[in-house]
C-alpha cells in the first residue's frame, strides 16, 4: 500500500512538472496550444469560472497529461514486469563506453551546433534589452546581488544544500524519463550519490544546466496578485544567483564523474546549450512573464529556421 501511495504521488509530481513545461513551450506545439486554449475558453464560459483562461489551460493540461502519464507508466511497468521483479541497480556508465553511444554523441554534437547558435543569438538579444530602470528587472537584479553577497560571505563555505539540490535534480530528471530512483544519499563532507534504474546523458548532466529551484517556483506566479510580483522576482533573482554559483563550483571537467563518463567535449556542448536555454528563458520571464518566456523559445526556433534558410539559399 505504501509503495502504491508513493508511486501515485510521483505520478502527480512529475505530471504537474511536465504539464507546466508543456504550458511554457506551447508556441512550439501550435495544434495542441490551439486545442487547449479553445477547450479552456469553453470550460470558463460553461462553468462561469473566475479563473483566467491561462490558469484553466494549465490545469486542463495537467489533467490530460496525468491520464497519459499514468497510462504510459502502467503499460511500461506491464512490459517490464519481469525485469522490475528481478531489479538490480544498473550502472548507467557502462553503456557510455559502447560504440553506439559514441556514434550518437557525434551526431548530437552536430545537431547541437546550430541550436547553440540560434539560442545564443536569442539570449544575446535579451541581454541587449536589459534595463535596470525597469521595475521587474530592478527587483530581480537586487535579489541576485543580495544573494551573491550572502554566498560569498557565508554560504560558499557549506556544500550540503548544493549537493542535495544536485542529486535531487538527478532524481527529478530520472522520474521524467521513467527511471526509478533506488537510493539517495547526501553527506555534508562526503558528497552525495543516487542510484537509478538506468539513465541517459540528460539525467547525468542535468544538474549543470537545469535551474531546478527557479523552475519549481514559476507556477506560484500564476496565483499571486500583481502587487506581489516584485517580491517574486526578488526571490527569482536570488535563486538564479544560487544556481549560478553552485553550478560554477560543481562543473569540474577533470573531477566530476558525470562529465568524465559522458565525455568532456560532448558534456561541454550539452551544458552550454542547456544553460543558454535555461538562462534565456528565465531572463525573458523577468522581462515580461510567461508570454515573454514563450517568445524566447519561439525566437530561438525562428533563428534556427533563418540559419537553415541562409545555408540552403
Amino acid at each position: 500500500m505504501k509503495q502504491k501511495v508513493i508511486s501515485f504521488l510521483s505520478y502527480i509530481f512529475i505530471t504537474v512538472f511536465v504539464s507546466f513545461v508543456m504550458f511554457l513551450v506551447k508556441p512550439l506545439f501550435p495544434s495542441f496550444s490551439s486545442w487547449l486554449d479553445s477547450l479552456s475558453t469553453r470550460i470558463k464560459s460553461s462553468l462561469n469560472l473566475a479563473l483566467s483562461v491561462q490558469l484553466i489551460s494549465l490545469i486542463t493540461a495537467l489533467i490530460f497529461l496525468l491520464f497519459v502519464y499514468i497510462l504510459f507508466v502502467v503499460i511500461f511497468n506491464y512490459r517490464q514486469k519481469e525485469r522490475l521483479a528481478e531489479f538490480k541497480v544498473i550502472n548507467i556508465y557502462e553503456r557510455y563506453k559502447n560504440p553506439v553511444f559514441t556514434t550518437m554523441k557525434t551526431v548530437l554534437i552536430i545537431l547541437f551546433i546550430p541550436l547553440i547558435y540560434a539560442y545564443g543569438r536569442a539570449l544575446f538579444g535579451l541581454i541587449q534589452r536589459f534595463d535596470i530602470t525597469s521595475n521587474r528587472v530592478f527587483f530581480f537584479s537586487l535579489g541576485f546581488i543580495v544573494f551573491t553577497v550572502f554566498w560569498l560571505l557565508i554560504l560558499r563555505k557549506y556544500s550540503f544544500f548544493s549537493t542535495f539540490e544536485h542529486e535531487f535534480t538527478h532524481m527529478v530528471l530520472a522520474l521524467l524519463f521513467f527511471r526509478r530512483p533506488r537510493a539517495f544519499y547526501v553527506h555534508e563532507k562526503e558528497g552525495g550519490w543516487i542510484m537509478l534504474a538506468g539513465g541517459n546523458f540528460i539525467i547525468t548532466l542535468g544538474p549543470y544546466f537545469f535551474l531546478t529551484l527557479c523552475l519549481f517556483i514559476l507556477p506560484i506566479y500564476l496565483v499571486i496578485q500583481p502587487q506581489f510580483y516584485p517580491y517574486f522576482l526578488l526571490l527569482m533573482g536570488a535563486l538564479l544567483a544560487y544556481h549560478t554559483f553552485s553550478t560554477l563550483r560543481e562543473t569540474d571537467f577533470n573531477r566530476q564523474t558525470d562529465i568524465i563518463f559522458n565525455g568532456k567535449i560532448f558534456s561541454a556542448f550539452v551544458i552550454l546549450l542547456g544553460n543558454l536555454i535555461s538562462y534565456g528563458y528565465i531572463l525573458a520571464f523577468v522581462y515580461g512573464g510567461f508570454e515573454e518566456g514563450r517568445a524566447f523559445f519561439k525566437g530561438g526556433w525562428n533563428e534556427l529556421i533563418m540559419l537553415y534558410q541562409a545555408i540552403v539559399h
